[in-house]
This record gives structure tokens, C-alpha cells and sequence, in this order.
């Protein structure tokens, strides 16, 4: 197979992988995680990562020396897609979602404790949850189908 970008004469076989510079490229086969693309940077480490053998995901990795993953975005199969954004050590800070039930999104604090959480369908209404050091739902706002509620 010809690799598109590759110098003239290139050619991968089916489960071969190819450098070209920092991009390294595996065809997929017809074993799991064999279908990636991966970039790396000039440490060596791997920056980006496109992967899916039954739905896709990208992932980001930031520049610090533990090359934690500082994005995620997934398809999840059947259930909707999601971003997570995630602080310097990998833990997430902001998720999005959108599943088939009604989007969400959830805002951490410092301790990885939900601190926020917006959800699009709530029993049939938008809904907001604020949460206190502990990550228990301290105040929840409701849509509500005709008048809003707080608790």
C-alpha cells in the first residue's frame, strides 16, 4: 500500500508500521487497537492519537514530562459523543456530553470533585446542580415543564 505524505516508493504491508519523521502509521488488522495514528514529538513522546476499531477517538497529550492526556474526545459507540479537558497530572476539569438521553456537562473542582454539574434533560427539563467540597448537591435548579423550582 502507497502512504499518502511518504516519499515516492513507500510502502506499509497490512500490520507494518512506518516512520516518516514523527508520524508513525499502523493499517488495521483484524486485531484490537491495531487501527491508530499516532504523532510524536521531538522528546519522543507521543502527542496526538486517532484510534477506533468499532468508533473513534482523538487524544492530545500535553508537552510535560509526564505526557498526560490533556484531551479526550470519543464517540462512545452508540451512546453520543464526549470532550473531556482535563488539567497538567490527566484528571478532567470539564466534560461534555451528548448523549441520546440529553447533553451534560460537568465542571470539577481542584480535589476532582464534581463541583457543577449542567444536565440538558433532567426528568424532562434542564436542570443545574452546584456541589459543595464533597461533591454532594448542595442546590439544584430545576426547568421544571411549567414553572422553574429551587431545592
Amino acid at each position: 500500500m502507497a502512504l499518502a505524505g511518504a516519499p515516492a516508493g513507500t510502502t506499509g504491508a497490512a500490520g507494518s508500521s512506518v516512520s516518516m519523521g514523527s508520524l508513525r502509521c499502523s493499517r488495521a488488522t483484524p486485531k484490537p487497537n491495531a487501527s491508530q495514528i499516532s504523532t510524536y514529538g521531538s522528546d519522543g513522546q507521543e502527542q496526538v492519537r486517532i484510534w477506533g476499531t468499532g468508533y473513534g477517538e482523538l487524544q492530545l497529550n500535553n508537552s510535560l514530562a509526564n505526557n498526560a492526556t490533556a484531551v479526550r474526545v470519543s464517540a462512545q459507540g452508540s451512546t453520543g459523543g464526549i470532550l473531556e479537558l482535563r488539567n497538567t497530572n490527566g484528571a478532567n476539569r470539564a466534560v461534555l456530553e451528548g448523549e441520546n438521553v440529553g447533553g451534560q456537562l460537568s465542571l470539577y473542582q481542584g480535589d476532582g470533585n464534581i463541583g457543577t454539574v449542567l444536565y440538558g434533560n433532567d426528568n424532562g427539563s434542564g436542570s443545574l446542580s452546584l456541589r459543595n467540597t464533597n461533591g454532594a448537591a448542595r442546590l439544584r435548579a430545576y426547568g421544571g415543564p411549567y414553572t422553574g423550582s429551587l431545592e
